[in-house]
This record gives structure tokens, C-alpha cells and sequence, in this order.
């Protein structure tokens, strides 16, 4: 387990945000590009940093179980012979206009698979390719916020591609990230894998060096994806639609960090949106 540090100037006139990128699935017919590139374009126009938390690329390829030719993007069927490195070239290519802003990347279980099955190891070459470390699963994103040169503010995230969170129902998703807290101690706890998108608030009490109390509060992210479960209006189907998945959305969750004043002392104020 690691944890990667960032150092980030923020001001009461410069929020900060961060977005986990994750569950985009290149290559799968329901991956929404254009969703994808568009939300590419509004980081690099905002300060805006980013966490790769997985599932970069579909990855099913003729050896997996899963694999059915309607499923293929149709840009990447007459690379059936190479599908994994395709999909990683063009996810890396995709990338590039924000390199500068991504803090960390860690694979998810389809990164994980063809890992084991064809020693192909995605995470590593996009790593390598936009120079970004890599994150265990679980791993913490240490964000330092400089207000000045000698004044620090600190949020920890604990990160995970969320292969933990079982089950159909949102409840059973949110007691998995919420049990969390018990063993690993964050501000903000971020997963993905199930597709969904939420966000859930537990407030709590913390004293001070000097006694005094206040309130303080964990956050749980659950952070959504870049892929339509189902194509609609279309004969596609595939293992996901007749295992009567939910119908998820392409959608991305952000997460805002603010510099404020309270009582003559600066603190960092966070808010989660889609």
C-alpha cells in the first residue's frame, strides 16, 4: 500500500477540483466518447487535477467468457489481434491534453486481467507513456493545499477502483464504502467498478490540540463512468444487458476544494457534484 503526494496552490479566489476518471472502457460499443472528450476539454480549461482509478480499457478479448463481436466498438474490430494495446494507445492519446494534471493511476479488474492472462500490463505502459506514478489499490492521494509559503492545509482520499462493493442495490454499495472507515482513516474516500454515481456525507466530532471540539465530516464517492450500459434503438446486446445490469449513464463526479475563513483561521471546504 502507498500513499503519492501533491503539493497544490489554492487562494480564496482559485478553488481547486478533482475528478476520478475511471470506468471508461475503451473499446466497448457503449463507451460515449464524446462525453469523454468533452469532459478532457473542461479539465484542461479549469484547475482542475485527476485520478485514474481503473477500467481504462474494456480489455474482453476473444479469450475472455464475456467477449461478443456486437460489443466491440467497431473502430477497434479489425484490431482483434492486438485489441489490448490498441485500446491502450488510443485511451493514452486521449490523455494527453491533460497529463500535466493527472496525480496518480491504479488499474482496474480488467487491467487486472489481462495482466495475469497475457502478461500485459496497461496500467504500466499508461503510466510510463503520460509519466504518472502508480497508486495501489487501496492507495492515498495526499492533497497539500498551499495557501503560502509557509501555510499548509491537508486532505487525505483514500482511492480504490471499488472491486469490493458487491451487490445490485445502491444500499449495499454505500455500507461497502462507508465500512471503509473503520480500517483507513481520510477525509474523502473515492471508488468506482459499479458504474453508479453518489455521493454520502457522515459527520463526526474531532477535538483539537487544545480540547476544543467541532464539526467535521467524511465524505464517500461513489464516481460513476464514461460508458451506456445499453445502446439503445440498436440489436446490440451483450453479457451485461442480459444479466439485466442497471442502466447506467455516462457521468463524472467532481469533487471542489475551497479555501475559507472561519474564526480567524483557514480551512478547506469540499463539496461533491456531478
Amino acid at each position: 500500500m502507498n500513499a503519492i503526494v501533491k503539493d497544490i496552490n489554492i487562494s480564496t479566489h482559485s478553488p481547486v477540483s478533482l475528478c476520478p476518471i475511471h470506468d471508461v472502457h475503451i473499446g466497448h460499443v457503449g463507451h460515449d466518447h464524446k462525453y469523454f472528450t468533452n469532459a478532457i476539454k473542461w479539465i484542461k480549461n479549469t484547475n482542475t487535477y485527476v485520478v485514474l482509478l481503473g477500467d481504462h480499457i474494456d480489455a474482453i478479448s476473444q479469450q475472455d467468457r464475456r467477449f461478443e463481436n456486437p460489443t466491440i466498438d467497431p473502430r477497434f474490430r479489425k484490431h482483434l489481434d492486438n485489441l489490448h494495446y490498441e485500446q491502450t494507445r488510443f485511451f493514452i492519446d486521449a490523455m494527453k491534453p491533460i497529463e500535466d494534471r493527472i496525480i496518480a493511476i491504479l488499474p482496474g479488474n480488467h487491467e487486472i486481467t489481462v495482466r495475469k492472462k497475457f502478461s500485459y500490463d496497461a496500467t504500466k505502459v499508461i503510466s510510463d507513456e503520460l509519466g504518472v506514478p502508480i497508486l495501489t489499490d487501496p492507495g492515498y492521494v495526499i492533497l497539500k493545499f498551499h495557501r503560502s509559503k509557509t501555510s499548509t492545509l491537508q486532505k487525505n482520499i483514500l482511492c480504490s477502483h471499488g472491486g469490493f462493493m458487491g451487490g445490485r442495490k445502491r444500499g449495499s454499495k454505500v455500507n461497502a464504502m462507508e465500512d471503509l472507515a473503520a480500517s483507513f482513516d481520510a477525509d474523502i474516500y473515492i471508488a468506482g467498478h459499479t458504474h453508479d454515481k453518489f455521493v454520502t456525507q457522515r459527520n463526526i466530532i474531532r477535538p483539537n490540540s487544545r480540547g476544543v471540539l467541532s464539526y467535521d465530516k467524511k465524505l464517500f464517492v461513489n464516481g460513476g463512468s464514461m460508458l451506456h450500459t445499453y445502446t439503445l434503438n440498436t440489436s446490440d446486446d451483450g453479457w451485461a444487458t442480459r444479466k439485466l445490469f442497471s442502466p447506467g449513464v455516462p457521468g463524472m463526479m467532481r469533487i471542489d476544494f475551497l479555501l475559507k475563513e472561519k474564526q480567524g483561521k483557514n480551512y478547506i471546504d469540499v463539496h461533491v457534484r456531478e
